[in-house]
């Protein structure tokens, strides 16, 4: 529908992956954040001095949002050259 509306295929890509990035980024924060909370709230009644392993879980988040990120570029792209009357054919 972008694209019918006058938009490049480049914009429609770049539009779908800062959508993405964002849902990304959003999500492995909220889903950390009640992680460490619950994790918190599970060790502090058995081992009081646990230490929260940072490198592994910047590691992991990173991991995490590179592959989540990958696996939306190929999508994204066959959405950005989608000819306009085909995908208005379909609607």
């Amino acid at each position: 529908m972008l694209r019918a509306l006058g938009f490049s295929s480049g914009l429609v890509l770049r539009s779908f992956l800062l959508e993405a990035g964002f849902v990304i980024t959003l999500s492995l924060l909220i889903g950390t954040t009640l992680a460490l909370w619950v994790a918190g709230q599970i060790t502090s009644a058995t081992y009081p001095g646990f230490p929260i392993p940072i490198i592994p879980l910047v590691l992991i988040l990173a991991g995490s949002y590179l592959i989540a990120f990958i696996t939306t570029v190929l999508p994204a792209r066959a959405a950005s050259r989608v000819r306009p009357a085909e995908a208005l054919r379909y609607e």
